[in-house]
């Protein structure tokens, strides 16, 4: 996919997937934000369309520093083998940019993304944090 932000968007936008689980539309919403704020990220992204079905997607920003931060990422689970080729995609992608590391998305407790990503073999893991809200802080009100 290109690196220019409206044909990332011409991309994105024109797709449509759906994702069977009970985070559906919280994920459909964050992703729509995510396009309609294209022009604010440095997003790169691949994804398999047969026929005139979109099988899967994922995307990742290029945050500096040789980074790639993923976003989302969505597959059918009866295509074999689509997770794993379009993140192997996605990191070439990644390496014509600069991009030597990879931060893969938050498995929020899936053990089939936690499985799948234990299988990328990663080199090591960052550690978790909570943001919350200061009691008291004017700036937080």
């Amino acid at each position: 996919m290109s690196k220019h932000p409206e044909d990332r968007k011409k991309f994105l936008v024109g797709q449509s997937f759906k994702k069977d689980d009970m985070t559906a539309e919280n994920y459909h919403s964050a992703l729509d934000n995510c396009i309609r704020h294209a022009d604010d990220f440095d997003l790169l992204g691949v994804g398999l369309v047969i026929g005139d079905s979109l099988e899967g997607f994922t995307m990742a920003e290029d945050v500096g520093n040789g980074w790639l931060l993923s976003h989302f990422a969505a597959a059918n689970p009866s295509v074999c083998g689509l997770s794993g080729s379009l993140l192997h995609h996605l990191a070439l992608l990644g390496t014509g940019f600069g991009c030597t590391n990879f931060n893969y998305q938050e498995d929020v407790g899936d053990l089939g993304l936690r499985r799948f990503k234990m299988k990328c073999a990663p080199s090591g893991f960052l550690r978790k944090f909570s943001v919350s809200r200061k009691e008291g802080c004017p700036c937080c009100s």
